[in-house]
């Protein structure tokens, strides 16, 4: 069990990924004999029966409730997945013309205002505080592994369009807030969910390095079009880069 599926494992049962991880890399230096970011099967099977021992239940019991845990989560995982397959996003681009953008981040709770930065931090690659259409899509494709590459450029540039309320051409921490808000209630699913389900997977996956380069290109293109329009206004991206 290397350390990344320890953290996640960890992080389905407590919804805390950045607790998790630190749990995660202490257990490793106290279980792992060789001193490797992995433990091997009986280096496992000692680490549940001493959180038995700690907790005071039969290790059948720990085994138990960590299968049902785990079961669970993946079938949360899934449904979550499946969202970013439809057409929710484009749903939220459409729902933002016709509500107030700019305060939409007024009912979040400090928790999930907290929750949606560190997601944000995870898709601002040069830690610049906004962004850009190439962060925005290099984000958004790694949950839209089933979407052609084309569509999450054409969302990502719509979402863009939407919220950035200050037509700088890109998003700030706020307008992001109000982006996934939005989109959480089009999807009709909690907000809570949705965001530990994106940090997780934006921690942990890595987008492919040609879709990168590719998706940088394009993003440059993009980026000089919403700049020069002022943000431009709402509505399809399929025109800037001559999809439709």
């Amino acid at each position: 069990v290397d350390f990344k599926r320890v953290a996640v494992s960890l992080s389905e049962m407590t919804g805390d990924m950045d607790q998790s991880t630190k749990v995660a890399w202490s257990t490793l230096l106290m279980y792992a004999e060789e001193n490797e970011r992995h433990l091997t099967y009986p280096e496992f099977a000692r680490l549940l029966m001493n959180v038995a021992a700690a907790a005071n239940m039969e290790f059948d019991h720990i085994a138990d409730a960590l299968t049902v845990s785990t079961t669970r989560r993946k079938e949360k995982r899934a449904e979550l997945s499946s969202i970013f397959q439809e057409d929710h996003l484009t749903r939220a681009v459409n729902a933002s013309n016709q509500g107030d953008v700019e305060n939409e981040g007024d009912g979040l709770s400090d928790f999930q205002y907290g929750r949606l930065q560190r997601l944000f931090d995870l898709w601002d690659l040069n830690h610049d505080g906004t962004l850009d259409v190439a962060e925005l899509v290099l984000g958004l494709r790694k949950f839209q592994d089933a979407k052609n590459l084309a569509t999450t450029v054409e969302e990502s540039i719509s979402a863009m369009l939407a919220f950035d309320t200050n037509k700088d051409g890109e998003l700030d921490r706020d307008e992001f807030s109000a982006f996934l808000g939005r989109f959480a209630t089009a999807a009709h699913t909690e907000l809570d969910e949705l965001i530990d389900f994106m940090v997780v997977q934006s921690a942990l996956k890595d987008n492919d390095e040609a879709e990168k380069a590719y998706v940088k290109t394009l993003g440059e293109k993009a980026q000089a079009q919403l700049m020069k329009r002022g943000g431009g206004s709402s509505g399809s991206g399929k025109k800037w880069f001559g999809m439709g």
